[in-house]
């Protein structure tokens, strides 16, 4: 039973958070430049200075909103009683 809390306490998902939290980013990057691409064949909606400002805006909110969920998930892990089960 030590053992399993020892584990459990000693588990370090942060690296994992950060993974996440990249991939995320990458994927919506991609989401976005799909999006231009498919709004410059139109003709409508051309990106220019003011809407990568705009893209900047919206990323730098969002990668604050992440980074305070990762932050309150760490917390979490950090207060939630550890559940193992003994095989």
């Amino acid at each position: 039973m030590l053992l399993c809390v020892a584990k459990v306490f000693a588990m370090d998902i942060s690296k994992q958070l950060e993974m996440y939290e990249v991939e995320y980013h990458v994927l919506q990057d991609e989401m976005s430049t799909v999006r231009r691409s498919h709004k410059g064949h139109s003709g409508v909606g051309v990106c220019t200075a003011n809407g990568t400002s705009n893209q900047l805006t919206r990323l730098q909110i969002e990668n604050e909103a992440l980074h305070r969920q990762k932050t309150e998930l760490l917390d979490q892990l950090q207060v939630t009683p550890p559940y193992c089960s003994i095989v």
